[in-house]
């Protein structure tokens, strides 16, 4: 296989050419190998890239063959390196995989890289001491996002068509709009986090796939909605899964609310106002229908007791691997990390479960409100991407205060509410700022409904497709 006909598939098609003998797994492997060395070299988005591997023993699955990366977090493919972005972790490997990459092992992927991150993925660019800055396709002096940057960099590159991701607060659906991919975070309960956690965040965060077309997120969703043994209550699905033909149904008339307010205060640009407008204008020539009602914003106070709980854990983490305490020499870590961990430890029992109930308050309230509408249109991010230098600036917090306010408020204001619902929410490509670079617009539905944003996703992509649109730098690494 040529790398021109590789960029060109997405991973259903891969599959597809591997499966009928028209393509050679070893050789799709090597292109893609070859392609994250170019990439890497440009962007510096990988924490490790992997030699082209021995397939003999690669599972037989829907996916067989499709090159994939993981995200340099938490660690789900056994063997492969997993250093949080941590000078505290920054030799370790994978002893044993999360169910999350059983599943994905268990379709046939390829694993051919792990995707930079930043620290303990807590803020909104991919930068860490142990590898630096990740870039972004479009335009190297931007960021790809955060957390999951470095894999949806590598997406909108063309290097793989699919790669892990994992959202506490936007970090799936944040860098899909800076980076011009999709990007859908399931509902809660939908992927299992096990065996070593019950809910990932407490329920707040969840993985997928990042990837280009909406065929290849619906089996993507099929993939890594497996049930294991002892997980937790989860939504039902569609009979045969979200790939098959009968999920694309999509019901005419849904109610469609539309919001670009900034639920914590930060402007939206021109640019991405305009692209929720037309996104609005394409749903309703799809017989949808505009409705005049309004979400439940979210507010600081919830803003907030995300982070407690958010902190809390990764103070767990910390406390659990690698013994760390208040009293510990904290010099190792970044300075958003040692403002997490200190503040998790300063909780309280009592104040855990106060945060818990601010969150469940929220979530009643949102659930209220959405009973007048079917689907939330908003943006997904208040901007298109900004440059690195602003967001190393707003990574240099003096206190959990700043922490809120300058890091996560302006980059994940439109995106936290889906953490606190459980709501399923996708980012999808489907605007442009004047310089060209790419923008977000978020869809959200209820609860378990994540086959109506697919749905309504292939209509959006057949009414405004977006398969042909790559960083001209992919011209340039093949």
């Amino acid at each position: 296989m040529h790398a021109r006909d590789y960029i060109e598939m997405d991973a259903t098609a891969i599959a597809e050419a591997v499966a009928s003998g028209a393509a050679d797994p070893a050789a799709v492997a090597r292109v893609a190998v070859a392609l994250a060395a170019a990439a890497d070299a440009r962007l510096n988005i990988f924490s490790e890239r992997l030699a082209p591997p021995d397939l003999r023993d690669a599972a037989a699955g829907r996916l067989s063959g499709v090159p994939v990366a993981v995200k340099d977090f938490n660690g789900p493919v056994d063997g492969l390196i997993c250093t949080n972005g941590s000078r505290l972790f920054e030799t370790a490997r994978v002893a044993a995989p999360t169910h999350l990459g059983r599943a994905i092992l268990d379709e046939g992927c390829v694993p051919v890289g792990v995707t930079m991150a930043p620290e303990f993925s807590m803020q909104a660019h991919s930068h860490n001491a142990v590898f630096g800055e990740a870039l972004n396709p479009w335009d190297t002096a931007a960021t790809p996002g955060g957390s999951s940057g470095g894999s949806a960099a590598a997406v909108a590159a063309r290097v793989v068509p699919l790669a892990q991701a994992s959202d506490i607060a936007g970090s799936i659906r944040v860098p899909a709009a800076w980076c011009g991919v999709v990007g859908l975070k399931p509902s809660r309960g939908r992927v299992s986090a096990g065996p070593r956690k019950d809910e990932s965040g407490l329920g707040l965060a969840s993985n997928m796939m990042l990837c280009r077309s909406m065929r290849d997120c619906a089996v993507s969703l099929d993939m890594v909605a497996r049930t294991f043994a002892g997980d937790p209550p989860r939504p039902a699905a569609p009979m045969g899964g979200y790939g098959a033909p009968e999920a694309g149904a999509l019901p005419g008339g849904l109610r469609i609310a539309v919001s670009t307010a900034g639920s914590l205060g930060h402007p939206v640009a021109g640019a991405v106002r305009a692209a929720v407008d037309h996104t609005a204008g394409l749903l309703d020539r799809m017989g949808h229908r505009i409705v005049d009602t309004a979400p439940v914003l979210l507010d600081r106070p919830v803003l907030a007791a995300l982070a407690d709980v958010w902190m809390a854990q990764h103070a767990q983490f910390l406390g659990t691997t690698r013994q760390l305490t208040r009293a510990s020499d904290l010099s190792a870590l970044g300075q958003v990390a040692r403002i997490g961990f200190v503040h998790g430890c300063a909780l309280t029992a009592t104040g855990l479960i106060d945060a818990l109930d601010v969150l469940n308050a929220y979530r009643r309230a949102a659930a209220t409100a959405a009973q007048d509408f079917d689907i939330l249109l908003t943006p997904t991010a208040a901007t298109a991407a900004p440059s690195c230098e602003t967001m190393q600036a707003a990574a240099m917090p003096d206190d959990m205060t700043a922490l809120l306010d300058g890091t996560f408020a302006p980059f994940f204001q439109h995106t936290i509410a889906g953490n606190v619902t459980g709501q399923p929410a996708i980012s999808l490509p489907l605007g442009r700022d004047g310089a060209g670079r790419p923008i977000g617009v978020q869809l959200t539905a209820a609860w378990g409904r994540e086959d109506l944003l697919l749905a309504l996703g292939r209509g959006l992509e057949q009414a405004a497709p977006w398969a042909g649109h790559m960083p001209p730098m992919v011209a340039e690494m093949i």
